[in-house]
């Protein structure tokens, strides 16, 4: 009986373990994008101060 709990227990760990990465995977993404938006924006206005 105990192995049995033991099993299920690490079993819940991995669960807890993958969702906890997939969320920091997705604050990751979303970092990264953030920051491509940030070097676009920046890009974009250093063009727009070129042409003027």
């Amino acid at each position: 009986m105990d192995a049995k709990k033991r099993d299920k227990d690490i079993i819940d760990t991995d669960k807890v373990n993958d969702n906890e990465y997939v969320e920091f995977s997705e604050e990751l993404a979303d970092a990264d994008d953030k920051e491509a938006q940030e070097r676009e924006d920046a890009a974009d206005h250093r063009a727009q101060q070129r042409d003027v």
